[in-house]
């Protein structure tokens, strides 16, 4: 799909920004991104448009937040399931501990936990570390 298309389908307005960053995803196959890599992909770009372009994108259900194993927040494609009510990111990720890529992994996350009493769980994040195709 394109950059056109997803804004259309997510309900956003088609602005040039917008678009780019779309194609800096898409140009990256599913590869979580760094928002650093974003800001060196565009030419000329104001922050706070390409914050509140991120920030509307995880809203819409377009992109989700993935922290890899050393803290750092990357950005990835959400499904196209993800809506602006229903986001479907409690999917693995891996990152790889040499090359620093960090990729969504298809599957479910089937925890078996038991929680003290009185904890409620909110968010689930599961990060695989390891090393990635191109560099094993």
């Amino acid at each position: 799909m394109e950059s056109h298309d997803l804004l259309k389908s997510h309900h956003l307005r088609i602005t040039p920004i917008r678009q780019k960053v779309l194609e800096v995803f898409l140009s990256r196959g599913g590869e979580a991104i760094p928002k650093m890599i974003i800001e060196e992909s565009l030419v000329r770009f104001d922050r706070v448009t390409l914050y509140r372009t991120l920030k509307q994108f995880e809203e819409k259900g377009l992109i989700h937040e993935v922290i890899d194993t050393k803290g750092q927040a990357k950005y990835a494609l959400c499904a196209t399931e993800c809506t602006t009510h229903e986001h479907h990111d409690d999917h693995l990720h891996f990152h790889c501990s040499h090359c620093d890529r960090t990729i969504c992994v298809d599957g479910e996350v089937n925890l078996r936990i038991d929680l003290p009493s009185g904890f409620k769980v909110e968010d689930e994040r599961v990060v695989l570390k390891g090393q990635c195709d191109r560099c094993a």
